[in-house]
């Protein structure tokens, strides 16, 4: 015997009035930007990237004058550069 419960019905009783798609009520995942809380750790986050891309491109550099094709370096200087421009749109 399997027993199937459908999520289907209970969105088809009258009572249950999000049941259709709409927009939610609250804000989920993290809540509404506060000033308090959110600038200092984007501050930090803001610094930690922008380190990392100058390292990574001085790492990248380093390695180019001695004939090392490291692309690695590259590619972590491009997340960190794609990071810092995420961090850096606040709201």
């Amino acid at each position: 015997m399997v027993l199937v419960t459908t999520y289907a019905k209970l969105s088809l009783q009258p009572g249950n009035a999000q049941s259709a798609p709409y927009a939610p009520q609250y804000a989920s995942l993290g809540g509404v930007p506060a000033v308090l809380p959110d600038i200092p750790v984007t501050s930090v986050f803001l610094f930690l990237f922008s380190i990392g891309a100058a390292a990574h491109m001085t790492i990248f550099q380093l390695n180019k004058k001695i004939s090392h094709k490291f692309l690695f370096s590259i590619i972590l200087f491009g997340e960190c550069r794609s990071m810092l421009i995420k961090t850096s749109h606040y709201g």
